[in-house]
């Protein structure tokens, strides 16, 4: 193994270090507040990650559509 892949796979596991140390951030932090245990935080994860693939493929993400489409229905709500 050389300096190259070695460096490589220690960026990776800092990299999943830290998500995984802001997934468990973000679980305690809501549970201190409401105490209620977050269950959908998987869910709520994965949004960024697709969102990038979307991107990265040159395609407007799912997510997009349906910010602005709650955004919108907001806007309507909030007129009266």
């Amino acid at each position: 193994m050389d300096a190259t892949i070695l460096s490589f796979l220690l960026l990776d596991g800092l990299q999943n270090g830290v998500i995984y140390g802001l997934l468990a951030l973000s679980l305690v932090l809501v549970f201190a507040v409401t105490r209620v245990i977050l269950v959908p935080i998987g869910e709520l994860l994965m949004f960024a990650p697709l969102s990038l693939v979307w991107l990265l493929e040159g395609k407007l993400p799912g997510t997009l559509w349906l910010a602005l489409a709650l955004g919108g229905a907001w806007a309507l709500m909030a007129r009266g």
